[in-house]
């Protein structure tokens, strides 16, 4: 099996100067990664009650991967199983836990109604007290990053096949339809009935009722 972190460069790919490093060297510097071993093994044993008891999670903190808000870390079972966990790197406030907590309910909606390929997610925590810095867990999706984006990258002969997948993925995201526009929410644990809540970064929060009212005030 491939590993996650298999093409992953860790610091070989942030400016040694730049404060997206600094604030990575921190990150990795304070944050209570035994807590964070533990508590994978712990959520796999809430989705795997017969995981035998030898079983251990091990973390590689000079192989990583990262974006312009998060931090992501390989979890290796000893089992040869493999998690990733994706920790904001980034300043984190109460906006940006609501943000989360919505994203987290939006790609567990998305992966029961549709086939669309998205991570399950295990587990998360928004809390600071235990390791120090919010994080969820997720599986792993095979794939590589495009440096250059899909219109130059893709090899002209595999177009089609990329934009039929794309158009695919767009049908099943249209057939799900909602009573008014915002944000999804299922509550601080991620797993109630779903809302529609304001949407803080638009001009309008909203709930919007119509697709007009958003155009109009966007």
């Amino acid at each position: 099996m491939i590993r996650p972190s298999e093409h992953w460069q860790g610091f070989a790919d942030i400016d040694s100067g730049s404060d997206k490093y600094r604030r990575i060297e921190l990150l990795l510097s304070s944050a209570n990664f035994e807590y964070l071993k533990t508590r994978a093994i712990e959520s796999r044993r809430k989705h795997q009650p017969d995981l035998n008891d030898d079983v251990g999670c091990s973390v590689d903190l000079t192989h990583f991967t990262s974006g312009f808000n998060n931090l992501v870390l390989e979890l290796a079972f000893s089992d040869n199983t493999f998690w990733i966990a994706r920790i904001p790197h980034q300043p984190f406030n109460d906006s940006d836990e609501t943000s989360t907590l919505s994203e987290i309910a939006t790609m567990r909606l998305i992966k029961r109604h549709t086939n669309i390929p998205i991570p399950q997610i295990f587990d998360f925590g928004m809390s600071t007290q235990s390791f120090g810095y919010p994080f969820i867990f997720m599986d792993y999706l095979g794939g590589r990053t495009l440096s250059n984006g899909l219109a130059v990258t893709i090899p002209h002969q595999h177009r089609n096949k990329v934009a039929n997948q794309l158009a695919n993925v767009l049908a099943e995201l249209q057939n799900m339809t909602f009573s008014r526009i915002g944000r999804i929410w299922c509550g601080d644990d991620a797993n109630q009935p779903i809302e529609i809540i304001p949407m803080a970064w638009h001009a309008s929060p909203g709930p919007l009722d119509t697709s007009l009212e958003y155009f109009y005030n966007q």
